[in-house]
């Protein structure tokens, strides 16, 4: 079974699941009711990190409903769905069919969970800080503390002794459209030039990220902490003077940028920072404003009219294999993919599929960190900005609430009411 990248896959069936035919017994096989066999052309040493994933699930042929399915999958594990209303909310109650001697990670020792949908950061900081009525028991997966409330909450003992603060597999850089900014000397230019500490504070601060150096994050297998070859821990603000001499010796002196940014505060905020940062070192600064509902669309076309965009991608598992190649990949130069810089160089395609072959997970891990890091130096296709982290509260009544590291949210397997 081939590994599909880009939109290569859609090829294996044309058809789809339910029209197409079933993929041959040589690809996938499932010689009894309890067993799937995969059939892969090459090793595929991480193969048990991508079936491991929330997501992977067989599900037989009678109980597949379709475009329906979301509303009442096959529960196999500790709790059900109870009730489900898209963009609204759902509650999961206790499975009484899962039985816990099969599970040795998961408990059911909350009787339902009662999900909603669409809270702003703003409002789930205070009614979680606050602590008051039902939020005593309640909890979040992914909103952080409101950058502009974390000073209020880090005076308040309370509070923080119901906290955690980790650091996520998500790493924020500023892409740099390849297409447009041609000349590796002006995008060296820029990355040295790029403000990451003063911009990471428009976040949150320490407490938001911790200033990036290269294009992965310290979750990952074979991180290196001292790669930092643009020198942004030393430089927070920027080297103003290293940009400048690059900018003069590729004869590109007040070298015009198109910086897009999402319409929301911290955003609009952050734009001021890097312009400031950027005229400083000798460019020209257009910024572009867009609407944060159609950010990703926007910035995801090819034929885009910006130069320099914010984006983030977080690892799917402690490997850069789910990094590198969906955002530094050539085959993933379309519009909607990850690829926001367009890079498209051969060595570097050349160097995914030798690393993508090796069978060893450990040198694996090891060759997709080093391959990150040439891609930086050689093509500099993004600036590093910041790893980002998870600041966040809960309420009083709960125990047992921790954080799931590859995912870099909370995790509920193990959380109680007191």
């Amino acid at each position: 079974m081939a590994l599909r990248e880009g939109q290569k896959y859609r090829k294996a069936l044309p058809d789809g699941p339910y029209k197409g035919k079933h993929l041959p017994k040589s690809v996938l096989d499932t010689p009894d009711d309890k067993t799937i066999v995969f059939h892969f052309d090459q090793p595929r040493a991480e193969v048990p990190f991508a079936v491991a994933m929330p997501n992977i699930g067989a599900v037989p042929p009678g109980k597949d409903t379709k475009e329906k399915y979301d509303k009442a999958p096959l529960a196999s594990g500790p709790y059900k769905i109870q009730n489900f209303k898209p963009g609204k909310g759902i509650q999961f109650v206790k499975n009484d069919q899962w039985d816990p001697k099969t599970d040795s990670i998961r408990h059911q020792y909350v009787d339902k969970f009662d999900v909603s949908f669409g809270h702003q950061w703003v409002d789930s900081t205070r009614r979680l800080q606050a602590d008051k009525g039902a939020d005593r028991n309640a909890m979040t997966f992914t909103n952080a503390v409101d950058p502009s409330q974390i000073s209020t909450v880090l005076k308040d003992k309370e509070a923080m002794s119901r906290s955690l603060t980790k650091t996520q597999p998500y790493v924020d850089v500023v892409s740099i459209n390849t297409d447009r900014v041609k000349d590796k000397k002006v995008r060296e230019a820029i990355a040295w030039a790029f403000p990451s500490g003063q911009y990471l504070q428009q976040f949150g601060g320490p407490k938001a990220g911790e200033i990036g150096g290269g294009l992965v994050g310290p979750t990952l297998k074979g991180y290196d902490p001292s790669f930092d070859p643009f020198q942004k821990k030393k430089y927070p603000g920027g080297n103003a003077k290293k940009a400048r001499e690059l900018l003069k010796e590729a004869g590109k002196e007040n070298y015009e940028l198109v910086y897009a940014y999402g319409n929301g505060d911290t955003h609009q905020d952050a734009s001021v920072v890097v312009e400031q940062a950027l005229e400083r070192a000798g460019f020209k600064v257009q910024k572009k404003e867009i609407d944060q509902s159609t950010y990703y669309t926007q910035i995801g076309k090819v034929k885009n009219k910006y130069d320099l965009y914010r984006s983030s991608w977080g690892a799917d598992w402690p490997s850069a294999s789910t990094v590198v190649p969906p955002v530094y990949g050539g085959e993933n130069v379309y519009d909607d993919s990850a690829n926001y810089s367009h890079l498209n160089v051969p060595s570097v395609n050349d160097e995914i599929s030798k690393v993508t072959k090796v069978s060893d997970l450990s040198r694996a891990t090891s060759e997709w960190i080093k391959l990150s890091e040439k891609i930086l130096t050689d093509d500099v296709p993004a600036v590093p900005t910041f790893y980002n982290r998870l600041f966040t509260l809960w309420g009083s009544g709960l125990g047992g609430v921790k954080f799931n590291s590859v995912y870099g949210a909370v995790d509920p397997t193990a959380v109680f009411v007191k």
